[in-house]
C-alpha cells in the first residue's frame, strides 16, 4: 500500500459517529420512558468519565475501542504477526442495535473492522452472570478455585441461578424482536462479581476485535465474518475453516493481552480463565442473535458448539472441564431464552420484580408490556389466528384473511392482505435474504396502519401477524 491515506481510513472518516448526538438521543428516550434512575446513572457515569479522562477527545465507547484495538495489535505482534500488516487495519465502533462485527478488505490492501455497540451489550449480560463463578475461582487460587468451581458446576451452581441469565436474555430478545432495541436488565451482585463480569465483557470485546483483525492479517480477502449475522452486513464465509482459524488466532491474542496486563498478580488465575470464557461469550452472543431474532439468518456460521470445542481442545484439561460446564450452563440459558413457541418460560415481570438478583429501572408498566408481548409470541398458531379473527370484527375481514393465508403457507398474499406493498412483500419473502423478526413487525405495522387499524390494536396485531408470517417463511426457507 502506497503512502497517504488508505481506502480503509477514508471509509472510516465517513463512518465516524457523533456520540454527543447519540447521548442526547439516549437521554431523550430514557426521559420518555420515565426511567429516571437510568438517566441519573448515565449522567453520573459521564461526569465520572469526564473527570477521569480530563481533556480526552474521545467518548467512552470510542476510547474503549481504541484501547482494545491497540491491546490486540500489540498481542498479535508479540505472537509474530508482521507490524506492517497490522498497521493497515483500522477499527471503529458504531451505535447499531444489530449485533455484528465485520472486516472489509480494500483493493489497496487495507482493511476496516466495524463493531456494533450492541455486541458489547449482549456480551455484558453473559459477563454479569459469569462473574459469580469466576469470583469463586479467583478467591480460592488457581488449583483449589478450579477444583471447587468444577464441583459447583457439576452441582448446577456455576454462575448462579440459570433462570437469572434466562430472564436477562429473554428481556433482551423480546425488546430486540419487537422494537429492534438493545434493552437490558440490571444484575444485582457484589462489587467483585460486577468487576469480574466486566472483565469477561472486555475479554469478549478483545476476542471479537481480534477475530476481525485476524481475518486481515491472515489474508482472508472475503468481506465476511462469523460475527456478522445482521441483515445489512455480509454473511460469513462458506469456508468454515477460515472462521475457525480466525477464532484460534484471536483466542491466542486474547490470552496474550491478558498476560501482558495481569501476569504475576493475584488476579491472574481468574483473568486467565476469563480469556477462555470471554471468547465463548462472544460466540454465544452470535448464537442467541441468530436463534432468537431472525426469521432467516442467511448465514453459514460454524455452530457455536463446534467453534467452542475447537477452542477448548487447546487449553489445560482441568480448565477445559470447568469451561465445558460453564458453557453447558450458558448454552442452556441461551437456548431457553431463544425459543418462542411456548416450550420455554416467558419473561415474567412479577418474578423479576421479586428477584433479589435482578434490577430494572424501567417503570413496571413497561415490564408488564414485555411480558404481554412475550406471551403473545409464545402462543400457538391456531391461537394467533383466533386472535386475528377477533380483531377482524372491528378492523375488517382482511385481517383474518391474511392470517388464514399465512397459516396456509401463502405468506406473500398474507402480507398484501395486511397492507404491505408488493415490492416490500417480495423482499420479505425472498429466501435468499436474511430477515430479522422486528423488520417483519415494522413492515406489517406500517401496512396495518395504512389499512386503518386502530392505534390501540396496532402493536399486538403486528406482532401476531409477524409470528404467523415468520413461521411460514421459516418453513419455506427450510429452517
Amino acid at each position: 500500500m502506497s503512502g497517504g491515506e488508505s481506502m480503509a481510513e477514508r471509509k472510516l472518516r465517513r463512518l465516524l459517529v457523533n456520540r454527543t448526538d447519540q447521548l442526547a438521543h439516549i437521554r431523550e428516550e430514557l426521559a420518555r420512558l420515565g426511567d429516571h434512575e437510568s438517566l441519573r446513572q448515565l449522567d453520573a457515569s459521564m461526569a465520572e468519565w469526564q473527570k477521569s479522562e480530563g481533556a480526552s477527545p474521545y467518548d467512552p465507547a470510542t476510547a474503549l475501542m481504541r484501547h482494545v484495538t491497540e491491546e490486540m495489535k500489540t498481542a498479535l505482534r508479540d505472537l509474530g504477526l508482521p507490524q506492517e500488516r497490522l498497521d493497515t487495519v483500522f477499527v471503529c465502533s458504531f451505535p447499531q442495535d444489530d449485533v455484528s462485527a465485520q472486516m472489509t478488505p480494500f483493493a489497496d490492501g487495507s482493511g476496516l473492522v466495524e463493531v456494533s455497540d450492541s455486541i458489547l451489550t449482549l456480551a455484558g449480560l453473559y459477563g454479569q452472570f459469569s462473574g459469580i463463578g469466576l469470583a469463586r475461582i479467583g478467591a480460592r487460587g488457581p488449583v483449589r478455585g478450579l477444583f471447587e468451581a468444577l464441583r459447583a458446576a457439576r452441582a448446577g451452581a456455576m454462575g448462579g441461578d440459570p433462570a437469572v441469565l434466562t430472564a436477562l436474555l429473554r428481556y433482551y430478545n423480546v425488546n430486540q424482536r419487537v422494537y429492534g432495541k438493545s434493552a437490558k436488565l440490571g444484575h444485582r451482585a457484589e462489587p467483585l462479581v460486577m468487576e469480574i463480569g466486566s472483565l469477561v465483557t472486555l475479554q469478549a470485546a478483545r476476542f471479537v476485535i481480534g477475530h476481525e483483525i485476524a481475518h486481515h492479517v491472515l489474508g482472508h480477502r472475503t468481506p465476511m465474518s462469523a460475527f456478522s449475522p445482521g441483515e445489512h452486513v455480509p454473511a460469513c464465509s462458506g469456508d468454515q475453516r477460515l472462521e475457525l482459524d480466525a477464532d484460534l488466532l484471536a483466542h491466542r491474542a486474547t490470552v496474550r493481552a491478558s498476560e501482558r496486563e495481569f501476569a504475576g498478580t493475584e488476579a491472574e488465575p481468574a483473568v486467565q480463565f476469563s480469556s477462555v470464557l470471554g471468547p465463548l461469550v462472544a460466540m454465544l452472543a452470535v448464537h442467541v442473535t441468530e436463534q432468537a431474532l431472525f426469521v432467516r439468518s442467511g448465514t453459514t456460521h460454524p455452530p457455536a458448539r463446534i467453534r467452542a470445542k475447537l477452542l477448548l481442545d487447546r487449553i489445560d484439561e482441568r480448565e477445559q472441564q470447568v469451561a465445558t460446564l460453564f458453557l453447558g450452563s450458558l448454552l442452556t440459558a441461551t437456548e431457553r431464552s431463544a425459543v418462542f413457541d411456548g416450550s420455554a418460560p416467558v419473561f415474567d415481570w412479577e418474578w423479576v420484580d421479586r428477584s433479589p438478583d435482578l434490577l430494572s429501572t424501567q417503570p413496571q408498566e413497561y415490564l408488564r408490556s414485555i411480558t404481554v408481548l412475550d406471551r403473545l409470541q409464545s402462543r400457538s398458531r391456531d391461537s394467533l389466528v383466533e386472535l386475528m379473527e377477533r380483531l377482524a370484527e372491528d378492523a375488517g375481514s382482511w385481517v383474518a384473511e391474511g392470517a388464514r393465508l399465512a397459516i396456509g403457507g401463502n405468506c406473500e398474499s398474507a402480507l398484501w392482505s395486511w397492507g404491505v406493498d408488493a415490492e416490500t412483500a417480495a423482499v420479505l419473502v425472498d429466501s435468499r435474504r436474511a430477515l430479522l423478526f422486528h423488520t417483519l413487525v415494522d413492515e406489517i405495522r406500517t401496512g396495518l396502519a395504512k389499512r386503518g387499524t386502530a392505534d390501540s390494536a396496532l402493536l399486538g396485531a403486528s406482532v401476531a401477524a409477524a409470528c404467523l408470517a415468520g413461521s411460514g417463511l421459516r418453513s419455506a426457507a427450510g429452517r
